[in-house]
């Protein structure tokens, strides 16, 4: 529910325009109104669209409770009192509204009044009713006893499935894979960072097996898969270490003084693990210790108190779920999963254990659940398009949101990830993104750090697979397999995901598709990503090979297709906002319409190439002839060249063809590859025709208002673009 001018900032209430907004996430359960709620008042609506920049207060969470409600006769009226929190630079305060409105449908109009920082204010409301439950129940979850462990990554029912898993022979080359993690597995490390600092100076390169924040974690998997308690001992030496102040191989990242809350969620959220795992083994005095170390790491006792001091300054002496050091960022932001995820992790694994303040630890858990929610809604698209970018959303879910997702799920029987619809491509995005070029795994990354290359080994740029087959969808697991075997690990012996920490060896442990079969995702996947939902983002593959595939990115963001593959990184013409997408050949082939554009994409390589595009001018939702003479003047303009060197990281050139009639071959057959934009005419419409491919372009050819390149022709019928087959399959 939106309250259009609620709150304002300054000491007193301004005319209704110069206020700001305030959106409030309301639920039921069984017909009844829930007490407990969270509002927004920040950069982004619920949907995840931009707002009016001036109608921003700031971007913290905000509780609210709902004190009185009558729901009758078609009117809801509503009374709700809501702490808006401040951040360094905007002041928070109380606000107390009375809310009145009749639903219609899905949607809802009426007014509120109230007070806020003890001024009147009043306006309208608007709001909508989500059309499914989210989160989702977990099908038959029970829920956790207090002090029953482990519960966070999976339940001890589940440690007799998962000592098979460790006997077969990939769950065997796993445990090697930890114990190779933690240094040998039957001693404590031997090397340790030895900074004192999250930033400067230190020990750059490591061996493997050197200490870890996550050690504790992988002799605690030892410990479950065993039942030796010298695992647990050990187990229970790491984490001693790190509340001793020991800093993680990677500095950054430290139980004590973490580089900032974008590292101390799973910094946070590894301690707390490792308790998990031992709790059972550990003596009270020191699980109690643990455990209250952990809730005063993630909810300071004495509640937020806010500096002005950088978000990434340490040491992150408040909390993680208000005292956030310079304000909060938003969903959209790399940190927000990271922080939230860690911290939402940390107090699943203490939650209703003794000597754990319930009050603390509750409302934390609240406002992680929420914040849950929010991460996705409105950090990812429909298609887990990250709106920082990719490796901004690497970050975000490597570092904390996935495990939280997985962990909420096992601990409090809540999913999060199926009712969202981008849930399902959070990792299996990848399978459309990374090519692999020679020995390296190349990605079309866009925004925030984003590189040419697919990183791995790190803690936000490792174990992707290894953690992400938890959430992937069934439907994909095979594809994700067969993906990760053929193109980021082709050659034997693999690592699993696990290549310097240990939690990734634990997570491949517990959710590698051991014994499952691989299927070619072009089986069971369409050859685009991308959908309705209006993110600025669409792939498109020639199909999966294991090697030497070509892969084209749109961003309507930065207004040009990206390419790469056959050895190179190009630039090609521009991306245009969509609005309707439709399949073509179960996945071959899409169209993507817009307003006055009609942009057709075919990866079947019926063409003679491995990709085509066709981009028709004035055929959309509003229909627009154009067409140019071949004496137009302009012809020649349209045949300019897009310019940039060659590279792995440069553009290529985009070279012209003919404006009209038959297509010439353009470029040299000698080895490297081309994108050609080449322009005719159909139907009384302006085409351009692009193709990448090694060497020359396949030719084209238009007769009675038909289209042919190679074995692929197109036609318009009235509206629609039509695509055909020539000759014999």
């Amino acid at each position: 529910i939106e309250l259009r001018g609620a709150v304002f900032h300054g000491e007193t209430a301004p005319p209704r325009e110069e206020r700001r907004d305030l959106v409030l996430y309301l639920g039921r359960r069984g017909g009844e109104w829930t007490t407990e709620f969270m509002a927004w008042a920040g950069m982004r609506t619920p949907g995840g669209n931009r707002d009016d920049r001036g109608r921003w207060f700031n971007q913290m969470d905000h509780l609210g409770t709902v004190t009185e409600v009558t729901d009758a006769e078609g009117t809801v009226r509503m009374t709700v009192e809501v702490d808006v929190k401040p951040d360094p630079w905007v002041p928070g305060g109380a606000g107390r509204y009375t809310l009145e409105f009749t639903p219609e449908g899905d949607h809802f109009q009426g007014t509120f009044s109230g007070t806020f920082r003890g001024q009147e204010v009043q306006g309208v409301l608007r709001g909508k009713v989500w059309d499914r439950d989210w989160p989702a129940a977990v099908e038959g979850w029970r829920p956790f006893e207090p002090g029953e462990h482990p519960r966070v990554l999976f339940r001890k029912e589940d440690v007799p499935g998962i000592r098979e898993r460790a006997a077969t022979p990939e769950g065997r080359a796993i445990v090697e894979r930890l114990r190779l993690m933690l240094g040998g597995g039957e001693a404590m490390p031997t090397r340790f960072q030895s900074a004192t600092d999250a930033y400067g100076g230190g020990d750059r390169n490591l061996p493997v097996g050197a200490y870890t924040l996550w050690h504790g974690m992988g002799f605690g998997m030892l410990y479950q898969l065993t039942g030796e308690a010298k695992y647990a001992d050990l187990a229970r030496q790491c984490v001693q270490k790190a509340l001793d102040g020991q800093r993680d191989r990677d500095q950054r990242y430290a139980f004590v003084r973490p580089g900032g809350k974008l590292r101390a969620g799973s910094s946070f959220a590894a301690i707390a693990m490792a308790y998990d795992l031992c709790y059972d083994a550990w003596d009270e005095d020191f699980r109690a210790e643990v455990a209250r170390r952990v809730l005063d790491a993630v909810i300071a006792p004495g509640g937020a108190t806010f500096t002005d001091e950088k978000a990434m300054a340490e040491p992150v002496d408040g909390d993680l779920v208000f005292n956030t050091m310079g304000g909060q960022h938003s969903p959209h932001s790399n940190h927000y999963g990271a922080w939230n995820g860690g911290g939402g992790t940390a107090i699943l694994a203490i939650l209703g254990d003794p000597g754990v303040d319930p009050r603390r630890a509750r409302l934390a858990h609240r406002v992680f659940l929420q914040r849950a929610r929010r991460a996705l809604e409105v950090g990812y698209g429909d298609t887990a398009y990250f709106f920082e970018g990719h490796h901004g959303g690497r970050l975000n879910s490597n570092t904390g949101l996935i495990t939280y997702l997985h962990a909420l799920r096992v601990a409090e029987g809540l999913d999060f990830v199926e009712p969202f619809s981008g849930g399902e491509w959070l990792v299996s995005k990848w399978m459309y993104e990374i090519v692999r070029d020679g020995s390296t795994l190349r990605s079309p990354m866009q925004g925030i750090y984003a590189a040419d290359h697919f990183e791995r080994g790190g803690m936000s740029t490792g174990g992707d697979f290894a953690r992400g087959f938890a959430i992937v969808p069934e439907a994909h697991r095979g594809a994700l397999r067969w993906f990760y075997e053929n193109e980021i690990e082709p050659e034997p012996p693999r690592t699993y995901d696990a290549i310097r920490y240990p939690h990734h060896a634990v997570f491949a442990l517990l959710f590698w598709p051991i014994g499952e079969p691989a299927v070619n995702p072009g089986e069971v996947l369409p050859r685009y990503l991308g959908g309705p939902g209006g993110e600025p983002y669409f792939v498109f593959r020639s199909g999966w090979t294991g090697g030497g595939d070509v892969i084209a990115t749109g961003y309507n963001n930065d207004g040009f297709i990206q390419g790469l593959g056959l050895n190179q990184r190009w630039i090609g013409g521009p991306a245009q906002p969509h609005t309707v997408v439709e399949d073509i050949e179960d996945g071959l082939a899409c169209l993507v319409r817009t307003p006055h554009r009609t942009f057709a994409a075919d990866m079947s390589g019926l063409s003679g190439a491995p990709l085509l595009f066709l981009t028709i001018d004035g055929l959309g939702q509003e229909r627009r002839p154009d067409v140019i003479p071949p004496d137009d003047p302009l012809a020649a303009a349209l045949r300019d060249r897009f310019r940039g060197g060659p590279g792995p990281a440069q553009p290529r050139p985009a070279l012209g063809g003919e404006l009209r009639g038959e297509g010439e071959n353009v470029g040299r057959d000698d080895g490297t590859s081309h994108i050609l934009n080449r322009r005719t005419t159909l139907s009384g419409f302006r085409v351009t025709v692009t193709t990448v491919q090694q060497g020359p372009g396949p030719r084209f050819t238009v007769e009675d208002d038909r289209l042919t390149i190679g074995r692929r022709a197109f036609r318009i019928d009235g509206e629609q673009l039509v695509f055909e087959r020539v000759g014999e399959d």
